[in-house]
């Protein structure tokens, strides 16, 4: 069997996965202007510090005796002071221009770890500068997450979960501390995608810590519309293939990732060169993620970004051209190639530069394709 990255595919398992508790609480619950609008909404009434009792956060009692990862937490006011005071730009952000205004181009990971929550001064100030925060799906629309969680069919669960499959899931549900009986609401694909997602825990990488959460919860707390860019409907076919036999192959290499520690080995990687803003080895992604070795792997990597990429690209540039001043958060996968976001925006007329997170914020001149700030 061909070995290959699934990290293009955990996006959406991601989002169901984790708590949307993030914009759950009014702005400024917290009352500290050194901190961004949304980020301080984390914690709910009460100062309860534990996120939602997702099952990511409550192993069942066969796991009880296991040392498991620790649950998510919410930060305590106190907490977010100081990751308010030491936060620094991470990922990657363009700012991009056409029509006499500016939007912004910002990659984000769908899985990320606490210290990570408070965004940098540059991010922070694109976000205040924008009007519109576009992110693929509208993380604020329980709509959303209804489509996601949506069941298949029977025949259709009968056809992809063989005795095999059943007992490999439930395997490496157990190895996670989640009871698979949790699990089984979902579809095939999303049941093995949600491991996927929950594999980076025991480095400190939740889904509960998505960036994309916390552009959402910025934007709700500055009263600023999320838009998502794709349908629910389209990222749910994604993950679960056009036929049950490609779904039933999709969760064979999702488990193959999990038993071999691929999944783990493929967060940490992807997780360190989105934290250093490291664009040449995101750039380089084709080479060493092992996902481009045959013909079906190529072809998947066109369907998973390229052909989506194209849509997303058409939808940011819409939305520009209606006047808004748009954030998009967008996975950083997305940015990569003659394809990737920044290529194809340019292409349709934008001036598009990336933000240098290593200059002075303040006063300097683009030079050499980047910009000192937003």
């Amino acid at each position: 069997m061909t070995r290959r990255s699934n990290l293009l595919a955990v996006c959406c398992a991601a989002w169901l996965w984790a708590s949307p508790a993030w914009a759950e609480t009014p702005s400024g619950a917290l009352g500290a202007p050194a901190l961004p609008a949304g980020v301080a909404q984390t914690t709910p009434p009460g100062g309860s510090t534990q996120l939602s009792d997702s099952p990511a956060s409550a192993p069942g009692a066969a796991s009880a005796a296991r040392v498991c990862p620790p649950p998510a937490v919410r930060p305590t006011p106190d907490a977010l002071r100081v990751m308010a005071a030491q936060a620094r730009d991470r990922g990657f952000l363009w700012r991009i221009r056409r029509d006499g205004h500016d939007s912004w181009l910002y990659g984000t990971l769908h899985v990320a770890q606490s210290e990570w929550l408070m965004p940098g001064p540059r991010v922070q100030r694109a976000m205040q500068r924008s009007d519109t925060l576009a992110l693929e799906l509208n993380l604020l629309d329980p709509q959303v997450m209804q489509v996601l969680a949506r069941p298949a069919s029977p025949a259709r669960v009968n056809a992809v979960m063989t005795p095999q499959r059943r007992e490999a899931l439930a395997a490496q549900a157990d190895k996670a501390c989640i009871d698979a009986r949790l699990l089984a609401p979902l579809r095939p694909g999303m049941q093995a995608m949600t491991l996927l997602t929950l594999a980076g825990r025991e480095d400190g990488f939740y889904a509960d810590y998505a960036i994309d959460f916390v552009l959402a919860g910025m934007a709700q707390a500055q009263g600023k519309p999320v838009i998502g860019l794709e349908k629910p409907e389209d990222q749910l076919a994604l993950l679960t293939g056009g036929s049950s036999q490609a779904e039933g192959e999709m969760v064979d290499k999702a488990l193959e990732e999990l038993a071999s520690g691929r999944a783990r080995t493929d967060i940490q990687a992807l997780t360190q060169v989105w934290a250093r803003g490291d664009l040449a080895t995101l750039d380089r992604y084709p080479e060493w993620c092992r996902c481009m070795d045959t013909p079906a792997d190529r072809a998947q990597m066109g369907r998973v970004l390229d052909q989506r990429n194209v849509a997303l690209a058409r939808g940011i540039e819409k939305l520009h051209a209606e006047g808004r001043r748009v954030m998009a958060g967008i996975g950083a996968l997305h940015m990569i190639g003659d394809q990737g976001l920044p290529a194809l925006l340019q292409a349709r007329g934008f001036e598009v530069l990336r933000v240098d997170f290593d200059r002075p914020l303040p006063g300097g001149q683009a030079r050499g394709g980047s910009d000192p700030g937003p």
